[in-house]
């Protein structure tokens, strides 16, 4: 059932991905762009940390990840209730797979990260965060909080979106999209990482992961 619903979300990326500069949102995707998901400074990352918490960030000695109290269980609480219906979690994918070089982001990095590693904690259950050699080795690196956390930007987010990348195949196997749209995808995925803002580069990327990973049927 997952994977069957999963693969209509990836023939619906196609026409995300192949549509032109004039592409229009859907009316649910344009209200809640315009609702309380369309600043990135209102439900996202500040200076204070993630969703304006203190001491919410990967690096923090408070963020206590995969743990009952800290601010790393507070910031997933708070994601899971932002990204609860199906309409939230496909506005997120569709402005993801549109961003383009000098757009307002629609969520940080930071927050990006936080939604990969719930949605690669709950992949383990069913296989959608491809199994051995997955997206589970990427969550492990997202909670060390080194290979991520690089003083330059460009290497921090170059290195997440190569190692999603690189693993993207493992999804796929998971979803078993037709030959056609496998193609597609992966040569999408390909034309992220050619991207020369990095930074635009992995929030297409991360679209693309969610997609592949039944996100939006799912939830986190």
């Amino acid at each position: 059932f997952v994977v069957k619903h999963c693969f209509k979300a990836l023939v619906f990326a196609l026409f995300l991905i192949n549509t032109s500069e004039s592409w229009v949102p859907s009316n649910s995707s344009r209200a809640l762009s315009k609702s309380r998901l369309k600043s990135p400074l209102e439900m996202s990352s500040t200076n204070k940390g993630i969703y304006g918490i203190p001491g919410a960030s990967w690096t923090s000695p408070t963020w206590n990840w995969g743990y009952a109290q800290g601010t790393g269980h507070d910031c997933a609480g708070i994601c899971r209730g932002k990204y609860s219906s199906i309409e939230d979690r496909q506005a997120l994918v569709d402005n993801l797979l549109k961003i383009d070089i000098g757009d307002e982001p629609f969520v940080d990095v930071e927050e990006l990260k936080l939604i990969l590693g719930l949605a690669f904690q709950s992949g383990r259950w069913d296989g959608s965060d491809g199994g051995i050699g997955g997206y589970g080795s990427v969550l492990s690196m997202i909670a060390e909080a080194k290979r991520y956390e690089d003083e330059s930007q460009t290497v921090s987010h170059g290195r997440l979106m190569m190692d999603l990348a690189d693993r993207f195949p493992k999804v796929l196997d998971w979803s078993r999209p037709t030959e056609g749209v496998r193609k597609t995808l992966e040569e999408s995925m390909q034309s992220c990482i050619r991207i020369p803002d990095v930074t635009v580069g992995l929030q297409r990327c991360c679209g693309l992961v969610f997609l592949a990973m039944g996100f939006v049927q799912k939830g986190l």
